[in-house]
Parts: C-alpha cells; sequence; structure tokens
C-alpha cells in the first residue's frame, strides 16, 4: 500500500516537473529564458524544454502591432493650435531588449511616438502638415524609429491620421479664403474692362461715323429687345443730321401750303 502511494506521488510531481518543464513557443512569439535571474538565450517556435525553477521563460510577440495614438494638441511653427492622431505600426526586432532593457516595450513606444509627433506640429507650418503628408510621415517613421531602438522595437511606418483645427480658426480661414477669391474675381474684372477698353479704342480708331451708327443702332436693337419703347440718343451726328433734315423739309411743305 505504501509503494502505491510512493509511485502516485511520483507520478504526480513527474506530471506538475513536466508541465512547467515542456513549454510551446508560437511561431509569433519568441521566448526570453532566464537561468537563475540571467540571460540565458533566446526560445525559437516550437516545443522548448526548461528546468523548472532554475530556469524562467518570458514570451514576448514579434509579430507587426499596429495602434493608433492619442490626439496629440500643439502650435504650428506659424502659430495655429492643431490636433493630430496618427497610427503607428511596429515590431519587437530584440526580445531580449525589449524584455530586459524597459519594463513596458509598447507603452515606451507608444509615449515616445507621441512626444515625437507634438515635435513635429511646431517645427512645420500648417500647410505643410495638410499638403505634404507623405514627408511629415517620412520624418516621423525616422525619428521615431531611431529613438525606440534601444527598447529593442523598429518601426515600420508612421501616418498621420487627421489633422483638426479649431471651429473658430476653420471659420477665420473660410473668411480669409472668401476675401481672397473676391479679391481676384474684381482684378480679374477689372483686367478684363481694361482690355476691353483697349480693344474699343483701337475699334473707333478704324471705323469711320456710318460704321458707328451702325454699331450705335444694333445697341440700341439689343437694348430695346421686346420692348414696346424706342430709345434715340441725341448724339448720334448722322441721326441727327438725317432728323433735322426731314423737319426743315415738313417746315418747307407747310410753309408752301400756306402760300
Amino acid at each position: 500500500m505504501i509503494a502505491v502511494i510512493v509511485l502516485v506521488v511520483i507520478l504526480v510531481l513527474a506530471l506538475m516537473a513536466t508541465r512547467l518543464s515542456v513549454r510551446v513557443v508560437n511561431q509569433t512569439q519568441r521566448g526570453v529564458i532566464l537561468r537563475f535571474g540571467r540571460f540565458a538565450r533566446i526560445a525559437q517556435p516550437g516545443l522548448v524544454i526548461i528546468v523548472p525553477i532554475m530556469n524562467k521563460m518570458m514570451l514576448v510577440d514579434v509579430v507587426n502591432q499596429v495602434v493608433g495614438l492619442s490626439p496629440q494638441q500643439g502650435i504650428t511653427a506659424d502659430n495655429v493650435s492643431v490636433s493630430i492622431d496618427a497610427v503607428v505600426t511596429f515590431q519587437v526586432a530584440d526580445p531580449e531588449v525589449a524584455v530586459l532593457g524597459v519594463s513596458e516595450y509598447a507603452r515606451a513606444t507608444l509615449l515616445t511616438a507621441e512626444t515625437a509627433l507634438r515635435a513635429t506640429i511646431g517645427a512645420h507650418s500648417l500647410d505643410k502638415l495638410l499638403s505634404d503628408r507623405a514627408t511629415i510621415n517620412q520624418e516621423l517613421t525616422k525619428v521615431i524609429g531611431s529613438q525606440v531602438t534601444k527598447f529593442g522595437v523598429s518601426v515600420a511606418t508612421v501616418e498621420v491620421r487627421d489633422v483638426r483645427l479649431d471651429e473658430q480658426m476653420i471659420r477665420s480661414m473660410a473668411a480669409v479664403a472668401e476675401a481672397d477669391r473676391q479679391g481676384r474675381a474684381k482684378i480679374i474684372a477689372a483686367r478684363a474692362d481694361r482690355d476691353a477698353a483697349a480693344m474699343l479704342r483701337e475699334a473707333a480708331d478704324i471705323m469711320d461715323d456710318r460704321s458707328m451708327m451702325l454699331l450705335q443702332l444694333n445697341t440700341l436693337r439689343e437694348i430695346t429687345k421686346g420692348k414696346s419703347t424706342i430709345v434715340i440718343p441725341a448724339n448720334m451726328p448722322m441721326l441727327g443730321d438725317a432728323v433735322g433734315g426731314a423737319a426743315a423739309a415738313l417746315a418747307a411743305r407747310d410753309e408752301s401750303s400756306a402760300s
């Protein structure tokens, strides 16, 4: 009976030791093995056997992690208050450094990225942030990547997702844009009037009195189209002469009739 109990105890201890010593590392992970608290080796994916009590293994994910940064407020180089949020893609490049070099590599990476994002806001103008995002993304990737290398992390990409302005700033920019559009429209209209006046001056130099009268009559026809009123200006020389001649002929006829 005692022998059976001892055998059962041995089997239980053996199962517990097996459970503690046999570990599985997934394809997306790496195992950092410590022996008596000191770094021993990196365990690759597969079945890993460690010695309980003496060894300890910590698993680290090495797949790409895509994390959105919290919106960062800042003032651009041209003194405009903006809020920017971005997306960071990173992965663990050195599991040993990620586990032993920093307490929380993911949090440290995100805090570093947020700090770099605020610095980037202050280094560029609003127009640069809005129109040249490719350059901003490359700059952020380079800056953040160089800073998080000490955490055992490599940054693949950093992309600015959105640039938001205050409502008051949006209204002010809209008013400025509208004023600019109106100013350009006035300039275009003034240039058109100037060109039209120059062309009319050239036309007047080459037109004789009959041509001028025909042009005036055509203009009057366009003005009075669809109306019953006919407008005849008194300063049309040839038309005035014609009307004066007709009036003289009527007066002569009246005198002859009276005599």
